[in-house]
């Protein structure tokens, strides 16, 4: 029999489990680190805030361990980075080594870097930068953390890619604020923030000072089309947009319904405004997309560059036009081994011979003449679905994306596409008084600025264990 201290131990205990259970928030334990936090947690010490936003690995990410030749060769990588991306202040927390993990911050709107060097880079990051804290003094904010864990994404409260009047989009929201487990403080803010925003009532919403980072993130992405609607509260380019984006085809915004995307696939737009036969979109970005973001798909670039680019333009920018056409009119397998080819990288003959092996799926020994491409991967052949044909398609397409990268002529290229695409970048302010807060100005932005430089990025969809999609890009 139990003595009366193990039973009141098991009844603390079995209590604490189901509240874990039934908590509508997840408990995160410290252990899981700085990076397992999401964009916007707040984190202060004393006066100053600061917020997160992106973590960036030295070197990037790989399927197992990666690590520099040197401890100066990670110093002299993270600084140029910094340098490039203007972050001026950086703020290592230990001794150099040969990998190491950056985390941006955000201080009015200027990035802040801090730097923990690490022997080696791993795949599977949960659990490190664990004394974070300790080591810089700046503590994260329950609260905040707790409101990005609500109910209040548009996969929340839209649930839907069906186009919608504003109407319609503010009666599904409201409707599913209230059907939310969300506490109730939570729904009564949130559906207060959207009434009064949506009826141009210029009031504060007592209480949701305390939830501003949430609210601002998840909440203004909802508004940013109805600012558009409306032409309420925005300022910037909002007339010019309106104008070339849709005044020469004899639309305005308040012409337009709007769809949500769910899919993480459209990484640029939060939503698309469009016509009843859409025809005609915008697309529309409520916050700046940076720190490792996803560019845009091939699909959407091509596009553009067909749709909306001078051939004048095409002509001399031919480097560019052809690697993106390549990637979109090849498959997943075939756009690396081409343009491993362009670059010479591999011969026609070898491309052939690795097009082959991924297609029969099983193991070879790598042949000589092509073990410098296999060594640009740390592959385990012991993993499941290896085989040495994805081990060599996942070579050629890192190769080849060294081989973009190498200049910054895609990077402007890319830049000049998107620049020319059918989006707008709208950036949303709020007002406190108090513990209360209300939506305050939409600043429209036309052409969209983008932050960061565009950079292949193979190690998404190519690994010698499969091939998950075509070679991609994001901002660095």
């Amino acid at each position: 029999m139990k003595s009366y201290r193990n039973l009141i131990k098991d009844l603390i205990k079995e209590s604490f489990d189901k509240a874990i259970k039934t908590s509508p928030y997840k408990i995160e334990e410290v252990s899981r680190g700085l990076t397992a936090r999401s964009p916007g947690e707040v984190f202060k010490k004393g006066d100053d805030e600061i917020v997160f936003d992106s973590i960036v690995s030295f070197p990037a990410d790989s399927e197992t361990f990666n690590a520099y030749e040197t401890k100066d060769e990670t110093t002299d990588n993270v600084n140029a980075w910094a340098e490039q991306n203007g972050i001026q202040e950086v703020n290592f927390t230990n001794s150099p080594n040969k990998a190491a993990l950056v985390a941006v911050f955000k201080r009015d709107d200027k990035p802040i870097a801090f730097v923990r060097y690490l022997k080696a880079m791993r795949s599977h990051k949960d659990g490190l930068w664990t004394d974070f804290t300790k080591k810089t003094g700046y503590e994260r904010q329950q609260i905040t953390s707790m409101a990005e864990k609500l109910p209040l994404k548009p996969s929340d409260l839209v649930k839907t890619e069906k186009v919608l009047t504003i109407d319609q989009l503010v009666s599904t929201v409201i409707t599913n604020i209230r059907a939310s487990d969300a506490p109730d403080d939570i729904k009564e803010q949130s559906e207060q923030l959207i009434n009064t925003f949506y009826n141009k009532k210029d009031v504060f919403v007592s209480g949701a000072a305390k939830y501003a980072t949430a609210y601002v993130k998840y909440i203004g992405e909802l508004l940013a089309p109805i600012a558009l609607f409306n032409n309420y509260k925005t300022e910037g380019d909002y007339e010019e947009s309106e104008r070339v984006l849709l005044g020469e085809q004899g639309y305005s915004y308040s012409d337009l319904s709007v769809m949500f995307p769910m899919s993480v696939s459209n990484p640029l737009h939060d939503s698309i405004v469009l016509t009843s036969d859409e025809a005609v979109k915008v697309g529309i970005s409520s916050k700046a997309k940076s720190g490792g973001g996803a560019a845009a798909s091939v699909t959407g670039l091509i596009k553009t560059l067909n749709e909306k680019v001078p051939q004048e333009w095409k002509d001399q920018n031919k480097g560019v036009v052809e690697i993106l056409e390549t990637i979109n009119d090849n498959s997943q397998v075939m756009g690396p081994l081409v343009l491993g080819v362009k670059f010479g990288i591999i011969t026609e003959k070898e491309k052939e011979y690795i097009r082959q092996r991924v297609i029969e799926k099983s193991k070879k020994r790598i042949p000589k003449n092509l073990k410098d491409v296999a060594n640009v991967i740390a592959a385990n052949t012991d993993k499941p679905g290896y085989t040495d044909g994805y081990h060599l398609l996942a070579g050629v397409a890192k190769k080849v994306g060294d081989a973009i990268n190498a200049t910054d002529e895609f990077d402007r290229g890319v830049r000049a596409i998107l620049n020319r695409s059918s989006m707008v970048q709208v950036y949303t302010s709020v007002k406190k008084k108090g513990d209360d807060l209300k939506f305050d100005t939409f600043k429209v932005k036309y052409p969209p600025v983008f932050d960061g430089r565009v950079i292949a990025d193979p190690s998404k969809n190519y690994y010698a264990a499969g091939c998950g999609g075509k070679l991609g890009f994001k901002f660095k």
